[in-house]
């Protein structure tokens, strides 16, 4: 979340959805694996008369 909130800066847009991907992988002397992450969500910007605030849920 913390990377979208800064990604919102540059929005040209009141709302919207959506979606990140991204994967790693680790290993040792013993072990090894690779994971895959997607995230996803809707925000939307609230305009007030002193200020704007976005609000936004992310689903799992």
């Amino acid at each position: 979340m913390h990377k979208r909130m800064g990604e919102l800066r540059n929005n040209p847009y009141e709302s919207g959805v959506w979606l990140r991907t991204f994967g790693w992988g680790t290993s040792d002397e013993y072990n090894s694996g690779k994971y895959f992450e997607i995230q996803s969500g809707h925000d939307k910007l609230n305009e007030y008369s002193n200020f704007e605030l976005y609000s936004g849920v992310r689903f799992l």
